[in-house]
Order: structure tokens, then C-alpha cells, then sequence
């Protein structure tokens, strides 16, 4: 016995080494599929053709609206810290240079 190699499994005779065969997989019934159409929901051809004509038109409206917000909260997270916000000595161009 070698003391450098890990213990081998003792061979088994008599025992057939394939793996028994698998059933084969049920099949599932595919679900019907129902198109439900909401009146209140849908668009006539004139809504819908409006919307596509307008499609680009409407996509600048609402950039500019969101920008338009994202500016007011800007401004106003600015104001924040120039009021509440210790002051930067660092980015004042009339430093004190004696106190260095």
C-alpha cells in the first residue's frame, strides 16, 4: 500500500455500471391564449395615427419637462447648501494667504 495515493474504492462486481434509463418527459398542454379588447382602453384610427405623427414632438415636450424638473430640484438642493452647507475656504479667491 502506497502511503502518497488516496484510498481506491473497492470495485463492485456484478452491478451494471450504466445509468438506468429516464422516463420520458410529460408533455404540457398548451394554454389558450384570449385577446381581450377593452373599448375604454383602445384607440380609434384617428388617435392612433395622431399619436404616431406626433411621436417625435411629444418625446422633446416631455425631455424638456423632465429637464425643467430636474433644474428646479438642482436649484434647489444649491440653495440647500449654500445655506446650510459649511462654507469652502478652498474655492474662495480671496484667501487669507497668513493664516497658511
Amino acid at each position: 500500500m502506497d502511503l502518497d495515493q488516496p484510498p481506491r474504492a473497492p470495485a463492485l462486481e456484478g452491478i451494471n455500471s450504466e445509468l438506468p434509463a429516464l422516463a420520458p418527459a410529460k408533455t404540457r398542454k398548451k394554454k389558450n391564449v384570449r385577446l381581450l379588447l377593452d373599448p375604454r382602453t383602445e384607440l380609434t384610427n384617428d388617435e392612433l395615427r395622431n399619436a404616431r405623427d406626433n411621436y417625435v414632438a411629444n418625446q422633446i415636450r416631455l425631455r424638456r419637462e423632465a429637464e425643467r424638473e430636474q433644474a428646479k430640484k438642482d436649484a434647489m438642493e444649491q440653495a440647500r447648501n449654500l445655506i446650510f452647507a459649511p462654507p469652502s475656504m478652498c474655492k474662495c479667491s480671496v484667501f487669507p494667504r497668513s493664516h497658511l
